[in-house]
């Protein structure tokens, strides 16, 4: 159980100081050239006609089609259709597999709200 909390802890450092470290590196980056308050290397901008503006290292790139309601609403039903027939056609394998799939998930994401509970507390 102890080489368990420190090989977490460790992984978590380790994760931390990487996400630290990227922002840091990109910050004196921009003070090395001089271009402080410059767009980040990724920076994702919805426009207001439903479009979606990407700028990856300054070149940007938008969406051709813009998003609408009509189309969110008509995809979400053909997903809907789709994992009806899914389900229809399904074995028992199958739903094992899925709900085995669905408990792991489940627990590995209350392990990491656990985690992060703990380092929120601890601050």
């Amino acid at each position: 159980m102890r080489m368990t909390l420190q090989a977490i802890a460790l992984l978590l450092t380790l994760m931390l100081g990487i996400v630290l470290g990227i922002g840091t590196a990109e910050t004196n980056i921009q003070k090395i050239q001089g271009s402080q308050g410059a767009p980040r290397a990724v920076q994702i901008s919805p426009d207001e006609d439903g479009q979606v503006e990407i700028a990856v290292l300054g070149k940007v790139y938008e969406t051709e089609h813009p998003v609408t309601v009509e189309k969110v609403k008509e995809k979400t039903q053909k997903v809907q259709e789709a994992k009806k027939e899914i389900e229809a056609g399904s074995s028992w394998l199958a739903d094992a597999g899925n709900q085995a799939g669905d408990g792991v998930r489940k627990a590995a994401r209350k392990m990491v709200d656990t985690m992060v509970g703990w380092v929120q507390d601890g601050n």
